[in-house]
């Protein structure tokens, strides 16, 4: 069927060449040399011009007869090409974002910064909890929650030795992120968090029960 379409093709083409054009006034969708001034109209090469038309649509058709069957490669792999590109842009620009959100070293010098501060922060609230708990049980002989003991009892044990030596370790809140205060804090946090440790190993061992 697709052959016998082929030759209706060649030979209507056949035919059209053999026919003497018939030319409009005003010729409409033919090469830019057409909108010349009008003087120069009578010089124009009609024919030839409709002879290019035809063997240009001759090729075409020519090129599709000879190539319909074949899968056309270079239109799969530029699609691929495009897939494996698309693919590649998508991951670099998600790693661009983590990239970004690390920000610069200064930035990421400050985070860690931060991180060990607050860290150490709440350690030593942890800590202070365990200590409170471990001086009521002391006290009372079993576990008790401190919201259930008068305010005179609680300001008692403010006073108590282990819950005031952990005061030393509080850390004040500091926002200045230039390189200056940032080696300064990160000195600072580093003692507290190597102090801190040797505290909680000895006041654990000094008040382990028997």
């Amino acid at each position: 069927m697709a052959d016998e379409t082929s030759s209706k093709l060649s030979t209507a083409f056949a035919a059209a060449q053999a026919r003497q054009p018939t030319i409009s006034p005003s010729p409409v969708g033919l090469s830019a040399n057409v909108t010349q001034q009008a003087q120069d109209l009578s010089k124009f090469d009609y024919p030839g011009e409709i002879d290019k038309s035809i063997d240009s649509l001759k090729e075409a058709s020519n090129y599709y007869d000879s190539k319909r069957n074949e899968p056309n490669v270079e239109l799969v792999e530029s699609r691929n090409e495009v897939f494996r590109l698309r693919a590649e842009l998508s991951k670099a620009e998600e790693h661009l974002k983590t990239v970004e959100a690390r920000g610069t070293f200064l930035d990421q010098f400050a985070n860690a910064v931060t991180r060990a501060e607050n860290t150490a922060l709440g350690l030593v609230n942890s800590f202070t909890r365990l200590v409170t708990n471990q001086l009521l049980e002391n006290r009372f002989g079993q576990v008790v929650h401190v919201g259930s003991v008068s305010k005179e009892t609680r300001r008692e044990m403010l006073l108590h030795v282990r819950l005031s030596a952990l005061k030393k370790f509080h850390i004040s809140r500091d926002e200045r992120n230039d390189q200056e205060n940032l080696y300064r804090r990160a000195e600072a946090v580093f003692g507290k968090l190597t102090d801190l440790k040797e505290h909680i190993a000895r006041d654990q061992k000094e008040n382990a029960k028997s």
